[in-house]
């Protein structure tokens, strides 16, 4: 079975496009109205998403039976241009969001019981150009970490990457998913953790050369968070990047980023108050219809007074047929330096989805899941488990 889902990966490394359906204008507020009420009203700029889920998982962890779960994945955002200098170089608005799921199976009885939905995000982001730079800032209350962990060529029209989203899971490095407080279970496995009701404050800004020499279209970017404004000395973390897009007729991104956690930011079992400590990278080149990325991190942290490292690759490509059909997969493994950060040896993902363009405002999504060296105490060796998933999904903006 598993040589087969392997020649299988070689067969269909393809995925989806990375075109959506909605993007924000942005539109700047005319000078003379900056800070004005009627001006912000008039340029406001509200648009909402939602997904519907049905998935079907195999008995997986420890020979449970088999589960059926439907979700309604919602998402509302607000942006209020606030001013423009007179020169029209530096503008800046008030972002404001709204987002969480909601069970259609079972569990229908709690509808509407989503931790995230209490933690309605409110920033203000800023940008400044100059000749020779551009400056990006933002500061406020988030419920998801969105400054890093992205791609410019796998974009989502929100600019973020929480909703329960099978095809494009693997546009995001999972050791960095794990403190963006990711409420979905399929990526439990590759640190995906459950979200928490406080939300991260901090503030992030990047800084672009744009000077046309050697380091034309570099970007740093530096951000200061704390998930919780409670316990700030354990909970703050701070991440580093640098990033640059080449080329034109075929584009290439390329990241390369570090990560400072205290103590409480990734809530190792044992690990003593001690902090973490993430290096990540990640390329990205497109090709016309084609697009294929590689993204490695290696996590360093201290567990019962012994230092270890957790390692995770992925490869995804992508393949766009024609405006209305393409196909999307990802195959990740992840690597442990120790059993107590809850996740094994070897762990791999193989996912695969395809995508149909309805319309301009809806998509429709069927993928399938798979896991391999999962816990399953019917296997000899009771880490060489497999199961799998699988689910369709239709996306709409509005």
């Amino acid at each position: 079975m598993k040589k087969l889902c392997f020649a299988l990966t070689i067969l269909l490394l393809f995925s989806q496009s990375s075109a959506q359906a909605l993007q924000f204008k942005d539109k700047n507020l005319p000078t003379e109205k900056s800070f004005e009420l009627d001006g912000i009203i008039k340029h406001a700029e509200i648009h909402g998403d939602a997904i519907l889920s049905s998935d079907f998982k195999n008995g997986s962890f420890n020979l449970r039976s088999d589960v059926h779960r439907a979700f309604l994945d919602y998402r509302l955002e607000g942006h209020f241009p606030l001013y423009t200098t007179k020169d029209g170089k530096s503008d800046s608005r008030l972002i404001t969001r709204i987002f969480g799921h909601a069970f259609l199976d079972e569990s229908i009885d709690n509808f509407f019981d989503d931790p995230l939905i209490d933690i309605p995000e409110i920033f203000f982001h800023g940008r400044t150009r100059r000749k020779k730079s551009e400056l990006d800032y933002s500061f406020g209350r988030f419920a998801h970490r969105r400054f890093f962990n992205k791609t410019e060529l796998h974009g989502d029209p929100f600019d973020i990457g929480e909703a329960r989203f099978y095809g494009m899971a693997g546009h995001r490095l999972g050791q960095l998913v794990r403190i963006n407080e990711n409420r979905d279970d399929d990526l439990a496995p590759f640190g995906g953790g459950k979200a928490t009701p406080t939300g991260s404050f901090g503030f992030q800004f990047g800084i672009k050369n744009t000077s046309g020499g050697i380091f034309d279209g570099w970007t740093f970017k530096q951000a200061f968070l704390v998930s919780q404004m409670s316990e700030f000395s354990d909970n703050f973390y701070g991440i580093s990047e640098v990033n640059k897009v080449f080329g034109k007729k075929y584009p290439s991104h390329l990241n390369l980023g570090f990560l400072y956690a205290n103590s409480d930011v990734y809530r190792f079992a044992n690990n003593n108050e001690q902090n973490s400590y993430l290096v990540y990278s990640s390329y990205t080149q497109k090709i016309k219809n084609f697009t294929y990325y590689l993204m490695h991190g290696s996590l360093m942290t201290t567990i019962n007074g012994t230092e270890t490292s957790n390692h995770e690759y992925r490869l995804g490509t992508s393949y766009k047929f024609n405006k209305k059909n393409s196909i999307a997969t990802w195959y990740g493994i992840l690597e442990d330096g120790s059993e107590s950060l809850g996740q094994n040896d070897n762990r791999m993902q193989w996912v695969i989805s395809y995508k149909r363009t309805i319309s301009k405002n809806i998509h429709a999504y069927i993928a399938m899941v798979n896991r391999y060296n999962v816990p399953d105490s019917g296997e000899p060796d009771a880490n060489d488990g497999y199961n799998c998933t699988f689910a369709g999904q239709i996306k709409a903006f509005f």
